[in-house]
């Protein structure tokens, strides 16, 4: 059954406080003169007056907003955004938003009659629980055009009505008007669990309250990966409802079921990876030179000539983090390579601050070169604990590279303490030793010799409680028999160790 919406209107503001035009970088928030934006707490400063008009005039980069939960949502809460917003074609990168049990995340919470405009975010990291999208979390009439979000939506607490571009799109107004999502693309990997309306560019299309009420969406596609199911998924927009007369409309849009990995999409047109990359495909768009909205670098999806993404060299479709037994498994896929060196595989450990700072290097996977055929790669870690999350830096040959979406999983503690045996074994000259840790300690691991002499100290810190593995070199040994000693909360294990030159 179609689960009916009920849209609770935020109230607009009834007095607004006088606006300091020092606050802004120019303008005054008029239609004509609106409010020009060049840094992050200017952008930030616009939740304070969601009726006025602005655009960009730089680049913003929000760095400065990732330390958890990250980013605020533009009216996520209070006052919805009912103004303008152009992006004059700059583009906002670094976006994080880590707010799973948060319903309206985005860059926008939620939109009233608002306008967005000709703005691209590059590089989000978004995670809420209802209504969540990497631009708006909801559009309530008014008009998104001419924009694109790359990144990764992460899975919250519910995860429903949720797009790569917008979670739920709706009209509800009287008397009856259309809204419109139209010239805009999400290239944004989804990954859900649990919920419902989970889409690759909208999660729920909706029109109610009135009869001729409408919400269109027009020239779109996605290419992202979404890897809930059907029907609570979908490879571009999931379902929609519609009573009292209103109605939806999807036209001349389209997505990648190869990318997507989900053949599923009650709306748009599904075409291979290679279709999407041909001009031939998109009826009806203009691809005019110079003057028109979109147009296609040779072996690349669309994008919009008034904001133009980065077409990266290697262009990762897809990135998972799955628990397998005690390890994770990283998965990842390419749809073309230029000048691909490999990729450093990065892990950072859930403290409440993920940080730049907090990511380490844990292995490194050889890429491909140059290809035009789609790829697959994946990694092990067989140390993760707890809440982890993992990225990709892809690097070029000439030096030059590019970071991924990060992806989170969890592993749950182990339930006893323990001290594997060591693989290989026999070993020359180097082993790994695996040790489990049921509860956070003071631990030793030790390498002795067959006569009880200290050879080496492995280990000797507190240790969470976890699944962990260390590196024994014996190249400066003779061949023999060892013994690995573990201690830990007043426990000890030991296991014997063969080396053999």
């Amino acid at each position: 059954m179609k689960e009916k919406l009920t849209i609770m209107m935020c109230a607009l503001l009834l007095i607004s406080p006088a606006v300091s035009a020092q606050s802004f970088a120019g303008g005054d928030g008029t239609s004509g003169n609106p409010y020009q934006i060049a840094t992050a707490t200017q952008l930030s400063d616009v939740r304070n007056y969601p009726t006025k008009s602005y655009i960009l005039n730089n680049d913003i980069d929000l760095s400065s907003y990732q330390t958890s939960p990250g980013w605020f949502p533009i009216c996520g809460t209070g006052p919805s955004f009912s103004g303008d917003f152009d992006g004059n074609g700059y583009k906002i990168t670094g976006l994080v938003i880590d707010r799973s049990s948060t319903q309206y995340v985005g860059l926008f919470g939620y939109t009233v009659l608002g306008t967005i405009k000709n703005l691209g975010i590059e590089g989000a990291s978004v995670k809420g629980s209802m209504d969540v999208g990497v631009l708006a979390g909801i559009t309530n009439g008014g008009t998104v055009t001419n924009c694109y979000a790359k990144g990764t939506i992460l899975p919250g607490t519910s995860n429903s009505h949720v797009g790569g571009l917008i979670g739920q799109a709706t009209n509800n107004f009287s008397p009856a008007r259309t809204s419109s999502i139209n010239n805009c693309y999400a290239s944004v990997s989804i990954t859900a669990t649990t919920g419902q309306f989970i889409g690759g560019l909208i999660g729920y299309l909706t029109a109610t309250t009135t009869s001729g009420n409408k919400t269109n969406v027009d020239k779109c596609y996605s290419v992202g990966a979404v890897t809930r199911a059907a029907p609570y998924g979908s490879g571009f927009i999931a379902d929609s409802y519609i009573a009292n007369g209103g109605s939806v409309s999807v036209t001349n849009s389209y997505w990648d079921k190869d990318a997507s990995g989900n053949t599923f999409s009650p709306f748009g047109t599904s075409k291979t990876t290679a279709e999407m990359k041909t001009q031939g495909t998109f009826s009806g768009w203009d691809f005019t030179a110079s003057t028109g909205v979109w147009e296609i670098v040779s072996g690349y999806y669309p994008r919009l000539q008034i904001v133009q993404d980065n077409a990266l060299p290697v262009e990762l479709t897809s990135l998972t983090a799955d628990v397998a037994g005690k390890n994770i498994e990283l998965n990842w896929k390419t749809a073309t390579e230029t000048n691909n060196y490999g990729f450093e595989i990065e892990r950072a450990i859930d403290n409440g601050q993920l940080t730049m700072k907090s990511w380490s290097k844990i292995g490194f996977v050889e890429g491909n070169g140059t290809t035009n055929a789609p790829k697959s790669y994946s990694f092990v870690d067989k140390s993760a604990n707890g809440k982890t999350s993992y990225r990709l830096k892809q690097i070029d040959r000439d030096g030059k590279y590019e970071y991924s979406q990060q992806v989170e999983v969890s592993i749950a503690a182990p339930k006893a303490f323990a001290l594997e045996q060591n693989y290989p074994n026999p070993f020359n000259p180097t082993t790994a030793i695996g040790y489990q840790l049921s509860a956070n300690s003071f631990t030793t691991l030790k390498v002795y010799d067959a006569i009880g002499r200290e050879v080496v100290t492995l280990i000797n810190e507190v240790k969470e409680a976890g699944t962990y593995s260390a590196q024994f070199d014996g190249a400066k040994l003779s061949s023999g028999i060892y013994f690995a000693k573990l201690t830990s909360d007043r426990k000890t294990q030991m296991k014997k160790l063969l080396l053999l030159k």
